[in-house]
């Protein structure tokens, strides 16, 4: 498939899921509360969406967008599960639907790789027989991942990848003070992972040294892994204050970066998502900075772990805490 018509599709379907849900919540929350608007839509906005309804006037459902409903649907589904069975599953596909529903409004000039789309378009499957949508709809859709997978279609972000990494002149180096902007570096703890160095920030006697971080997220942080760019958006989407890889320093001098760093309740956590425990110098340089937390900053540790629950224990963590 040509590019151009990987995203007319996906906007299309987008377009139609925001179609299916507003007339599913404007069939469950009227019946939730006699103040159901104010308490189930008004009041479950961000803040962004709660002044942009109030300032053009927003009366019903279908007055917002994709975001909005999903967000909507999302916050308010402890109250519609009162008064409707709504298996939990059905809640994440709502969920996932928020990631699929981010890939292709922010999405640049070159598409996501091939495993995103198809993720995407499985992911419109499931909300598409969620919503009770007709067959052949779910067919179109059925019929898309085939021809995504289709050698033919080319794989965007591996031709992205490719030039990007063309583009930039890299001189490995060895020694430190060698290290400037644009060297090609390694960790000391698994040579095999190599970055380029973009910026180099000093901290005193030491420096901080930032690699070339390309994924985008809702923030203003670009990330270095898919599963940090899902923690990222959760977190832009709970409005919740964090920042990304701020050095922490202990007591002693010592420092790490935590991935992300949350205020929750008032309280400061250091969030790590912990991606390759199947690597054996990736397990012992996380087991010392995992004891590195317990000894100065007990209690302040979130971990998530790779997996395809992720987005599950994301959220129950931020529930947890907000």
């Amino acid at each position: 498939m040509e590019n151009n018509q990987i995203v007319s599709r996906m906007n299309t379907y987008l377009h139609t899921s925001a179609k299916f849900l507003e007339e599913w919540l404007g069939n469950l929350l009227p019946k939730t509360s006699d103040y159901w608007w104010e308490e189930c839509v008004i009041e479950k906005l961000s803040y962004i969406q709660r002044e942009t309804a109030k300032s053009r006037g927003f009366t019903k459902l279908e007055d917002f967008d994709l975001a909005a409903l999903l967000r909507i649907a999302d916050k308010s589904w402890y109250a519609m599960r009162n008064v409707a069975y709504l298996p939990t599953k059905e809640r994440e596909c709502i969920r996932d639907m928020m990631r699929v529903r981010n890939n292709w409004t922010h999405c640049s000039a070159v598409l996501p790789g091939k495993d995103t789309i198809i993720a995407d378009l499985f992911t419109l499957h499931q909300f598409f027989e969620q919503m009770e949508s007709d067959d052949k709809l779910i067919n179109e859709v059925d019929i898309m991942i085939e021809e995504v997978k289709s050698p033919s279609t080319v794989d965007f972000s591996s031709i992205l990848n490719t030039e990007e990494s063309a583009s930039v002149e890299q001189e490995e180096v060895g020694d430190e003070n060698d290290i400037a902007e644009k060297s090609l570096v390694y960790l000391i703890g698994d040579p095999s992972v190599k970055g380029i160095v973009m910026s180099i920030t000093d901290l005193g006697d030491t420096k901080k040294y930032a690699d070339e971080k390309k994924l985008a997220t809702l923030s203003e942080y670009f990330v270095r892994s898919k599963s940090e760019v899902i923690i990222a958006n959760m977190l832009v989407q709970e409005e919740i204050p964090f920042v990304y890889e701020e050095p922490l320093f202990a007591p002693d001098g010592t420092m790490f970066l935590p991935d992300f760093t949350v205020k929750l309740r008032g309280e400061t956590y250091y969030w790590e998502h912990v991606g390759r425990l199947d690597l054996p110098d990736y397990r012992a340089h996380w087991e010392i900075k995992e004891k590195w937390y317990e000894k100065h900053f007990p209690g302040k540790l979130l971990t998530t772990f790779e997996g395809k629950d992720l987005s599950t224990y994301a959220m129950g963590i931020i529930k947890d805490h907000k």
